[in-house]
């Protein structure tokens, strides 16, 4: 996708000042952009009741109760790959990450499809995979093999605080 210049520079800024890259920002914004239209839907939605009366429904808007941090799904999935000895298959690790985090990802807004239908929450862990790739901390797919996490030498020493 081809960019004018000056739309690249400013979302390019407003990536780096989030503290994030680029294509992150972006897919961040088209979920953002697709929720508000679903909702704008669910908003205006009508049914007829029994009666032939037309009722507005209404659902509760699709926001997070509470933010998952990125670093907390990072330290939740390095705390799985030690305790399955270094390395885990990449659904052991989403399932076990949900499993941890049942309460909010069961939620509609953790559970709404978001690039290629994953469901955010799933996203979302797998973008804290790549940034703790992107840290030295996991290995990259070359290393460890397509669907395997895998700890770099950095996360088997990498402290929490």
């Amino acid at each position: 996708m081809f960019l004018p210049e000056s739309t690249y520079e400013m979302l390019n800024g407003l990536a780096k000042s989030a503290g994030i890259e680029l294509s992150h920002f972006c897919s961040n914004v088209l979920t953002d952009y697709a929720v508000q239209n679903q909702r704008a839907k669910v908003w205006n939605h009508k049914e007829q009741s029994n009666n032939g009366e037309i009722v507005h429904v209404s659902q509760k808007s699709l926001q997070p109760d509470k933010a998952i941090p990125e670093m907390m799904l990072i330290k939740e999935i390095i705390m799985i790959l030690k305790k399955n000895g270094g390395s885990a298959e990449k659904v052991v690790v989403e399932k076990t990450v949900f499993e941890k985090n049942k309460n909010e990802f069961s939620k509609p807004y953790w559970q709404a499809p978001v690039g290629g239908g994953v469901p955010r929450w799933q996203k979302n862990t797998q973008f804290a995979r790549n940034s703790a790739c992107k840290l030295g901390l996991i290995k990259s797919p070359v290393e460890s093999g397509r669907g395997i996490w895998e700890l770099a030498e950095k996360g088997w020493k990498w402290k929490f605080e």
